[in-house]
């Protein structure tokens, strides 16, 4: 034999689904089956030391692929967030680009989905205003256009105002106890922390305090 020439092909025991490559009686290096295929790998087949350096590359890449996909298929994440996952864990822009085209071509990102399932799972856990919302999303990662279309979707403005007016009695029975004048200024933070307008503020105070100043 050549030198530089493939020996076997071997499956491995404990998986199957990777083989060992024995070059000139010994061996070399281990790789994924579906890469023996790509790279037409067989016995008696040369092998150069830039082939076997694609091959690498690629194994790489399909690994970064991989650790990109169990981290979307735990919960939904957004671009950002897998971006910024997969540079925690040293990979190079190249290799996160072709990371995160992988899962847009098999539907795993999509930022949009992500904003529109985000905003109903907080809603369905407490009163949000859409400022607190948009906050929350654009340090995700979502593009400020894609949250605003998600918000505008999920708060015509009756609903908004049902949430605060939702959101003020739940304070408002907390701090029943306290004077008038702690009541509103209390509810008044409060709303405004949980991302309520101005307008809003002032029309559900009138309605439940009687006031509409703020």
């Amino acid at each position: 034999m050549a030198d530089n020439t493939i020996s076997a092909i071997v499956a491995q025991q404990r998986k199957p689904c990777r083989c060992s490559i024995f070059v000139d009686g010994e061996y070399a290096f281990a790789c994924s089956y579906d890469l023996v295929l790509e790279f037409a790998l067989k016995k008696g087949g040369a092998i150069s030391d830039d082939l076997r350096l694609s091959i690498e590359r690629r194994e790489q890449e399909m690994t970064i692929r991989r650790q990109a996909l169990a981290y979307v298929a735990y919960k939904p994440r957004t671009e950002m967030q897998v971006r910024t996952r997969l540079r925690q864990r040293n990979c190079d822009d190249e290799q996160i680009d072709a990371a995160v085209r992988f899962l847009y071509e098999f539907a795993y990102l999509d930022d949009a989905a992500y904003a529109r399932a985000y905003i109903s799972s907080v809603l369905q856990r407490k009163a949000c205003g859409p400022a607190r919302l948009r906050q929350d999303l654009l340090k995700r990662g979502v593009p400020a256009d894609i949250c605003s279309d998600a918000l505008a979707a999920t708060f015509p403005d009756e609903e908004t105002h049902e949430l605060a007016r939702a959101a003020a009695r739940k304070k408002l029975r907390a701090i029943s106890h306290k004077p008038r004048e702690k009541q509103h200024r209390a509810v008044t933070q409060y709303l405004q922390r949980q991302g309520f307008g101005w307008e809003t503020i002032r029309t559900v105070l009138k309605e439940e305090l009687g006031k509409t100043e703020v």
